[in-house]
């Protein structure tokens, strides 16, 4: 979104200001827990979820290449939760657990 705004010399177009996301801090190891479950998309296509955890916008996007390379598979960030291309629930619970986190599988 733009804004239109009246310059000296005629009419500018200034991006609208963005409201400031609030850094979340993160919970120390020991406290984090995570739901790691499953998900069927089209086409057959297999997408394990990893939620449920606090984390800050730095140590999220950390974490998510952590796993990837765990993985050796593709992944994103979706708002609080993280996705991984593929079935890895075995893989990314014992990477989590030995991290110390509390992980539970969902169905």
């Amino acid at each position: 979104m733009t804004k239109k705004m009246l310059s000296g010399n005629g009419w500018s177009f200034e991006p609208a200001a963005r409201p400031e996301e609030k850094e979340l801090a993160s919970l120390p190891d020991t406290e984090q827990k995570a739901a790691v479950k499953l998900e069927k998309r089209a086409k057959g296509k297999e997408v394990t979820l990893v939620s449920g955890f606090v984390l800050s916008p730095a140590d999220r996007k950390t974490l998510c290449t952590a796993l990837k390379k765990t993985c050796g598979g593709g992944g994103s960030e979706t708002g609080a939760a993280i996705e991984i291309q593929g079935d890895h629930r075995d893989k990314i619970r014992a990477f989590l657990t030995a991290k110390g986190w509390k992980v539970r599988q969902s169905s």
